[in-house]
């Protein structure tokens, strides 16, 4: 194990990346192997503690309605897709997974080639803020809430379904490429994405 200075510590003990912390008498903190990568991710960012809480605050609210496995800090991986979650007060998603965690992350709909075969959901209009990723043909649970946006970058005139909370259909997008930068997900529970 490798003794950490006074602020990584405080630092981890913000993310909560759920490692293992070890006190010693003398008040040094040693931090399991497994906190490592994250640790390094978020200092490399330059993410304040408070910066870091918040992160880590939101990636386990949206881990209990999606389920998965948080990969980065900010960071979900769920069988179909993935969800990546923007710094509180950022517009976009940080690049953690590669060291480049000042940068904004690469967007698969957004940015990529057209009908690559994902569907994203944003939780801000304009597709910003936090985001999903989808790219399995089945039904998804809706992580958001509120005024957000969408693009549908699936295979040529893939459509999606949006539903409600009973199940009923409230919307289906025009076919791939289609896009709306101010939607609304207020009724959505769920999105079968083709």
């Amino acid at each position: 194990m490798q003794k950490l200075s006074t602020g990584i510590s405080k630092l981890l003990a913000a993310v909560g990346v759920g490692g293992l912390l070890l006190f010693t008498n003398s008040g040094t903190v040693q931090a399991s192997p497994a906190v490592q990568p994250f640790t390094e991710q978020v200092r490399a960012a330059n993410l304040s503690s408070e910066q870091a809480t918040a992160l880590q605050s939101e990636v386990d609210r949206h881990l209990r309605k999606l389920s998965g496995k948080q990969v980065s800090p900010n960071e979900i991986k769920f069988e179909g897709g993935r969800m990546l979650v923007a710094v509180p007060g950022e517009k976009y998603p940080r690049n953690f997974a590669t060291g480049q965690g000042a940068q904004p992350l690469y967007d698969q709909c957004y940015d990529g080639p057209l009908y690559a075969g994902w569907f994203c959901e944003y939780d801000d209009e304009y597709y910003q803020g936090s985001k999903v990723e989808w790219y399995t043909c089945e039904t998804h649970t809706d992580p958001f809430s509120g005024k957000g946006s969408w693009i549908n970058n699936q295979t040529r005139g893939t459509r999606a379904r949006m539903y409600d909370i009973f199940g009923s259909l409230i919307y289906t997008t025009p076919g791939s490429y289609s896009s709306d930068p101010t939607g609304d997900w207020t009724d959505v529970q769920s999105v079968d994405i083709c």
